[in-house]
This record gives structure tokens, C-alpha cells and sequence, in this order.
């Protein structure tokens, strides 16, 4: 029962670990890169919007198929004509 429990609680860390790096990646990817001398076409706030648009799609794939929750689980869902008004 204990192993059970501490496995559990291993997981929800690596989860969160994950999750974390996953949310913070796009402001430091241009720290890292530089730091690898890598080097990619954009440059810029073009390139800083794409970062961002990548670090989205990870985390939602990550919500969907590693977390296996649903989107509502961040509250990404759709409005109500009630929240338009």
C-alpha cells in the first residue's frame, strides 16, 4: 500500500515537473538555443509568437493524452451567450 502511494506521489511530480517546463519553455528557447548555437529563420516577435503557439499545442496535447483530462480541466471552453453579453 505504502509503494503505492509513493508511486503515486512520484507521478503527480513528474507531471507537475513536466507540465511546469512545458509552460515556461518559450521564455527561455531563445536562451537555450543561443546557448546550443542554434540558430532558426525568425527572429524576433515572429519567432516569439510561434514558440508560444508551439508551447499551447504541447500543453494541450500533454492535458488530452497524458493527463487524460478534458480541456474544461483548465477552463478552456466554450462561451456561453451569457459570458458574451
Amino acid at each position: 500500500m505504502l509503494n503505492k502511494v509513493i508511486k503515486n506521489q512520484f507521478t503527480y511530480v513528474i507531471v507537475i515537473i513536466i507540465g511546469l517546463a512545458i509552460a515556461y519553455l518559450p521564455q527561455y528557447i531563445h536562451t537555450i538555443l543561443n546557448g546550443l548555437g542554434v540558430t532558426i529563420g525568425l527572429e524576433g516577435p515572429p519567432s516569439i509568437v510561434l514558440w508560444n503557439w508551439l508551447a499551447v499545442g504541447i500543453l494541450v496535447i500533454y492535458i488530452l493524452f497524458i493527463e487524460r483530462r478534458q480541456l474544461a480541466s483548465i477552463l478552456l471552453i466554450r462561451p456561453s451567450q451569457k459570458d458574451l453579453e
